[in-house]
């Protein structure tokens, strides 16, 4: 069976809490079921999905914002260069 990036980011990010909580549960004397586990790395997965997203997105726009920018710029001085040509 091929195992996936995913899969494996996944795994490690369980493994990670899992040891997290039991420390946790160690010190303060609580159990935490192996179904809030998956639960909890369940919402820390999509919210690690949400917030790429939203980097990348505003990666993409500040991109963007600084090439209509160079592009302005660029217009700008062709049309001032364009102007001292007609002096």
């Amino acid at each position: 069976m091929l195992i996936t990036t995913v899969q494996r980011l996944k795994s490690a990010l369980w493994y990670s809490i899992g040891s997290t909580i039991d420390a946790i549960s160690l010190e303060q004397n609580i159990n935490a079921t192996p179904q809030f586990i998956g639960a909890l790395t369940e919402l820390v997965w999509t919210q690690i999905a949400n917030s790429s997203l939203d980097m990348e997105r505003f990666a993409k726009y500040v991109f963007l914002l600084h090439f209509f920018h160079s592009f302005h710029t660029f217009f700008s001085v062709l049309r001032v260069s364009e102007a001292a040509m007609k002096w």
